[in-house]
């Protein structure tokens, strides 16, 4: 993936973990430049910008995020997913997740650009029982702490899941 890709890139596939519906993520201020539209010299001084002490991705502001998932996430899922399946995840960026308005720096979430889940996942479980696996005891985990973000518990109905990414049925 070239470095123009990268700098789009914002999340790759998502969780299909929890079912309760979050927030929608916001998306950038208006007068905030496109990501396509920035080059790789754009993306380097804002290297200053990752905290030096870790803090949630939900509590980073825009340029933060911009550049910890082209720095951090984006590679990491890239990885992980070209390792569950090559051929199927050979390019994917951040249209993937977000739909075509990534190319705008439209980054909401949820997004309807994935498919919308049942509550209970029986229809996931029954279509892609593979990738539901996959999503659960891969992505998930990995996406959380990526995020650092405290993954699903079933039991409060709380942290990062499906929800965060996907739109219910």
């Amino acid at each position: 993936m070239n470095t123009s890709n990268f700098l789009t890139c914002v999340l790759l596939l998502s969780p299909l973990l929890a079912c309760e519906p979050k927030a929608a993520t916001k998306s950038p201020p208006a007068d905030a430049a496109p990501v396509a539209a920035q080059s790789t010299e754009a993306a380097e001084p804002a290297e200053a910008a990752e905290p030096a002490e870790p803090i949630a991705f939900h509590d980073m502001d825009y340029p933060a995020k911009k550049l910890h998932m082209v720095k951090v996430v984006v590679p990491a899922m890239q990885e992980l997913f070209a390792a569950h399946d090559a051929d199927r995840y050979a390019d994917v960026n951040c249209m993937t997740c977000h739909g075509p308005g990534a190319k705008e720096g439209k980054f909401e979430m949820p997004s309807g650009s994935l498919p919308p889940l049942s509550a209970d996942l029986a229809h996931e479980k029954a279509e892609h029982p593979g990738d539901v696996e996959f999503m659960m005891t891969k992505v998930v985990p990995e996406m959380a702490t990526l995020l650092r973000e405290d993954p699903f518990n079933p039991e409060t109905g709380e942290g990062f899941g499906c929800m965060e990414c996907h739109t219910a049925k």
